[in-house]
């Protein structure tokens, strides 16, 4: 709306604007070209769009670890747990620099993200964050580290559910708890 009124004053009024003595006919060619022309993005940029400022977790988390729990909890609006499901789960993460690779015990991989451990101290909570094609897929709070035990937790809001019948179910939240040991 700004520059509408700026361009009309410009072009077409004797204003005391900063464009009233350029002259007319190279004005518009050159705002054309201002307005349509576009940043290039660079080619070159990092798959990873955090600075791995956590060192030390991720020197710790090198290596294989196993994936043997997963816990899924489902509340509803008054904070309830209204559907809870566990699972007992092997499934095999490889951390190797920036990547982690997945795979079922038969060998059989799943799945290699590259993941980054964003600098989160401000906040006393660590984070992994896993990247697809230089994108966020996921992201975890590690609720727990140690030499050999590790423990992710996502917060899904509205998160769905199966109940008991096999229709879908809607809940305030989800919260997926995933249990590691070190092999």
């Amino acid at each position: 709306m700004v520059a509408n009124v700026l361009i009309y004053h410009c072009l077409f009024k004797n204003s005391p604007f900063l464009f009233k003595n350029m002259n007319r006919l190279l004005f518009l060619p050159a705002l054309m070209l201002v307005l349509f022309s576009s940043c290039k993005k660079d080619e070159d940029t990092a798959s990873i769009p955090f600075p791995d400022d956590n060192p030390a977790l991720k020197k710790e988390l090198q290596g294989n670890w196993t994936n043997y729990a997963k816990v899924s909890e489902f509340y509803n609006l008054d904070g309830e747990v209204v559907q809870k499901d566990s699972a007992a789960v092997k499934v095999l993460h490889e951390f190797k620099e920036n990547t982690m690779n997945i795979s079922y015990q038969e060998g059989e991989q799943v799945a290699s993200l590259n993941y980054s451990l964003p600098d989160t101290s401000a906040s006393n909570k660590d984070y992994i964050v896993f990247l697809k094609n230089g994108q966020v897929q996921d992201y975890y709070q590690i609720t727990s580290f140690g030499d050999s035990t590790m423990v992710w937790e996502m917060v899904v809001d509205w998160a769905g559910y199966k109940d008991a019948s096999g229709n879908t179910v809607t809940s305030r939240k989800g919260v997926y708890t995933y249990s590691f040991k070190r092999d």
